[in-house]
């Protein structure tokens, strides 16, 4: 879990970063993808939802990209669960964002790896610069708006990576500790109060099968 200002003891953890985060349009290096029947229709993939408790969602794959916009009911902070049967990665925008990894174990999934924090917004330096966006980028295969302040609207770009065939995505209002999720099938850990925080429990049960399958 975060330990200092930027969680506020879990009251704000998320803020206004965004126009930041918009007005630059990052780079995906693109992973070859084969040319297949499939390909256009993923391109065109777009979805507008509502996040069952509140808020709302929408997001459209580009050139082998998902850009997704989250937008909370209140302040608080989105975490996506994205991957397959095999593994699933919680991809975790607050005050800084980080990557936790799970790996299924029979009935259950262990966690390989919990949050390294980075892109932070800071109050005393102010919002991460375009450069850390971008490495970040590179490194983990998506990045989104860092904010301390609970800016409910987060813009994540996502790399499409073979093995990232299914998301969830789930949101807590950090005044209230209400989670709003989509879609509305999920009934996993995905939704889990811990995993939100961004403290990773040690095993989780996930159903990806559950979630939204990504048109790979």
């Amino acid at each position: 879990m975060q330990n200092d200002s930027d969680m506020s003891r879990l009251g704000i953890a998320a803020g206004a970063a965004g126009l930041a985060f918009a007005a630059v349009v990052l780079r995906v290096t693109a992973r070859p993808q084969a040319a297949g029947p499939g390909k256009d229709d993923a391109r065109a993939h777009a979805v507008e939802a509502k996040l069952i408790g509140g808020g709302d969602l929408r997001f459209r794959l580009r050139e082998g990209a998902l850009y997704l916009t989250v937008n909370g009911p209140a302040r608080g902070f989105p975490s996506l669960c994205i991957g397959n049967s095999r593994e699933v990665s919680i991809l975790h925008a607050s005050a800084a964002l980080g990557t936790a990894r799970y790996r299924r174990s029979g009935e259950s999934w262990a966690r390989l790896n919990g949050f390294e924090w980075k892109v932070r917004d800071s109050p005393q330096s102010g919002p991460a610069s375009s450069g850390e966006r971008q490495g970040f980028l590179e490194q983990n295969g998506w990045v989104a708006n860092s904010s301390h302040q609970g800016e409910p609207s987060r813009e994540f770009q996502i790399e499409l990576l073979p093995e990232r065939e299914y998301i969830g995505i789930a949101f807590l209002s950090v005044e209230t500790m209400s989670v709003s999720y989509w879609p509305a099938t999920m009934a996993d850990d995905c939704r889990a109060l811990d995993l939100l925080k961004g403290d990773p429990p040690s095993s989780l049960r996930f159903a990806p099968e559950t979630w939204h399958r990504l048109p790979n």
